[in-house]
């Protein structure tokens, strides 16, 4: 299913937080996903900065977290650890595959 290393451990990790975030945290990491895979549009610039501390609030959620480090990861990963992540993840959750082609981002994939 995952290759090897760190990549496969983050991965894991990842799968294992969307099988327990609800549908507006999904809705929230596809679109998160999505921008990843096209490239961030001036809406997503924008509010990226309510991450930068620029939105009062009393501390990042744990949810806002994860998608940090799913950024992050993301950014590490080589082309083919991202398509067996996103190969795996329509396997498991067809909806999100759906989602991700709905969105126009993810012609090239093979899943």
């Amino acid at each position: 299913m995952f290759g090897g290393g760190k990549a496969r451990t983050e991965q894991l990790c990842l799968t294992s937080w969307f099988s327990n975030w609800n549908c507006q945290q999904r809705e929230k990491f596809i679109f998160t996903l999505a921008s990843q895979i096209s490239g961030p549009s001036e809406e997503d610039l924008l509010l990226g900065m309510t991450g930068m501390g620029l939105a009062e609030n009393d501390g990042p959620e744990m949810f806002d977290c994860q998608l940090k480090l799913v950024t992050s990861w993301w950014k590490r990963w080589s082309p083919q650890e991202r398509s067996q992540f996103l190969q795996s993840l329509a396997v498991s959750w067809p909806e999100v595959g759906d989602q991700l082609r709905g969105r126009g981002c993810c012609e090239a994939c093979s899943f």
